[in-house]
């Protein structure tokens, strides 16, 4: 491949990254009014975030150790977390430490479930 069509192709994928980015910015200006959009923006993020827990829990760790438990725990941990505060952000945080140290910590390296 020449100089140039690495450029050319560079060039190509920066203009199709910013124009759709842009894009929404440019032609949704009016649509936040629109009944559907409220609709959506309403439910969306938690709609988006019970599709992302349903896959990471799919996923077939359920034949190997720690079976699942780590997840499941950091799960409960969050869901406690945020229906005690109802907040999303400290919700994502939390979660996420707690299911590191479960997972790492505590299942993998630590001698209270381990059976290898």
């Amino acid at each position: 491949m020449s100089f140039w069509y690495v450029v050319t192709c560079i060039l190509m994928l920066f203009l199709l990254t910013v124009v759709t980015r842009a894009l929404p910015f440019i032609v949704g200006k009016g649509m936040g009014k629109n009944k559907h959009v409220q609709t959506l923006s309403l439910y969306l993020p938690a709609a988006i975030m019970l599709l992302l827990v349903i896959y990471e829990v799919k996923i077939p760790t359920w034949g190997h150790f720690p079976h699942g438990i780590d997840k499941l725990l950091a799960l409960a941990i969050t869901a406690f977390i945020h229906i005690w505060r109802r907040n999303m952000i400290l919700s994502i945080i939390v979660g996420t430490v707690a299911y590191m140290l479960l997972h790492h910590y505590i299942f993998l390296m630590g001698p209270l479930f381990h059976l290898n």
